[in-house]
């Protein structure tokens, strides 16, 4: 049986490096579009059924980008082909969602759920082949070391989108709180984490936080 060459690290963690950006890319998707959603008329208790898109989205693209990707014989590979479309698409749809208005402005609500489902479905174009990779590239001997560089990047890309400065706007709204009101700053910590994940329940907290802000300001 024919052993695969050993890879240094860093040719492994130039094969994974990828994943950074497809981590990005979700980070920025998880904490900003159901507050699109909502401006573009979604009603808040409807909002989950949006987020339906992306389970079933990979549950359904993944095994056949994946089936494909197999049988894909280019100049590029057999991956990259998949791997440039989902970034060009990724990176179309995260430009285009926040334009949703102008883009279909009689229904935007339409339009952000067709770029939401795009967005899903090239994160998971961009990602299948780059898992396989690990199995194309690595000796069996090096498969771990490949899927925990793999897991330290996706971790990499989720903390550097949150350390990012739009990301800790709800820290800063904490800080006036507590310089103002500390009774009201201890309230809106327990729900910080809420807030930073955009999750459709979180919406009425942090609305409620930044009219307590609001007043405090006005005072």
């Amino acid at each position: 049986m024919n052993r695969k060459p050993k890879l240094t690290f860093w040719q492994i963690w130039n094969l994974s490096f990828g994943f950074l950006g497809v981590q990005i890319g979700y980070s920025l998707q998880n904490s900003n579009t159901s507050g699109m959603l909502k401006s573009f008329g979604a009603d808040l208790s409807s909002l989950s059924y949006f987020w339906l898109l992306a389970p079933i989205a990979g549950l359904i693209v993944q095994p056949i980008i994946g089936m494909f990707s197999d049988q894909t014989w280019t100049r590029l590979g057999r991956r990259k082909p998949y791997i440039l479309a989902g970034a060009i698409i990724s990176t179309l749809a995260l430009c285009l969602m926040p334009n949703c208005p102008k883009l279909l402005a009689f229904a935007p609500l339409v339009m952000g759920a067709i770029v939401f489902l795009f967005m899903d479905l090239s994160f998971n174009i961009t990602m299948q082949p780059f898992r396989a990779l690990v199995t194309d590239m690595l000796d069996d001997s090096q498969k771990t070391e490949g899927f925990v560089v793999q897991t330290f990047l996706i971790n990499l890309g989720s903390r550097l989108h949150h350390r990012s400065p739009a990301a800790t706007d709800h820290e800063q709204m904490l800080r006036s709180l507590r310089c103002r009101d500390s009774r009201a700053g201890n309230e809106a910590y327990s729900i910080l984490l809420l807030c930073r994940s955009r999750h459709p329940a979180s919406f009425g907290a942090c609305n409620h936080i930044q009219g307590k802000r609001i007043s405090s300001e006005g005072v």
